[in-house]
């Protein structure tokens, strides 16, 4: 067991929490507190130690929950305010962090998981009335609706309310996660065009 530490500087007690992990599992990524119970998304390499990935806004907090097959991209949700949900983002070595923005009236995003090479997102989306909405994230295509999406590839997936998608497959044709018909559902949905289909 390795103790990865905190952000160079923090004070002993200063908390962190490992989230996501990369194929080899050479690279680690999280949050960390950098200030009293206010947290940063890492990127964690034996090399490199414990990079701080920033936030969206100068006093936001972030949190990565999830990393790409190669560690080069970074998934999680930035947040303005204690206890807000915030929004959705992406980060890479080149572009930094990226907000995924929110559905159509939406008001907050959470990025869960992404495909082996970074291109698929998911997560999910908030609404001040009604349930939460999955989505599904491309560079082309920006955040989809997934139910309207699927529905629109496989039409037996009408009717599902699809709520959260907590996780895609490396290949990005397989989604899981949670959503509604007649009580809440746990759900796999796998089909070769899901991920060819929206990049």
């Amino acid at each position: 067991m390795q103790n990865l530490g905190n952000f160079s500087g923090s004070p002993y007690w200063y908390h962190s929490y490992a989230r996501g992990i990369s194929a080899d599992g050479s690279v680690v990524v999280g949050n960390a507190w950098y200030a009293y119970d206010k947290s940063r998304a890492f990127r964690w390499t034996q090399d490199g130690g414990m990079q701080d990935l920033g936030s969206l806004g100068a006093n936001d907090e972030s949190f990565g929950l999830a990393v790409s097959a190669d560690g080069s991209v970074v998934v999680g949700y930035n947040r303005s305010a204690p206890n807000s949900y915030g929004r959705a983002f992406r980060w890479t070595q080149a572009g930094g962090m990226q907000d995924l923005g929110v559905l159509p009236n939406g008001e907050w995003s959470q990025a869960y998981s992404t495909s082996a090479d970074g291109s698929i997102v998911v997560g999910s989306c908030g609404f001040s009335t009604g349930p939460a909405k999955a989505f599904i994230w491309s560079q082309g295509t920006g955040m989809v609706d997934l139910g309207a999406y699927l529905s629109s590839l496989l039409p037996e997936t009408a009717g599902f309310n699809f709520t959260y998608c907590y996780d895609v497959s490396s290949d990005g044709n397989t989604l899981v996660g949670m959503g509604n018909k007649s009580g809440n559902r746990a759900f796999i949905v796998t089909g070769k065009q899901i991920g060819r289909a929206h990049v």
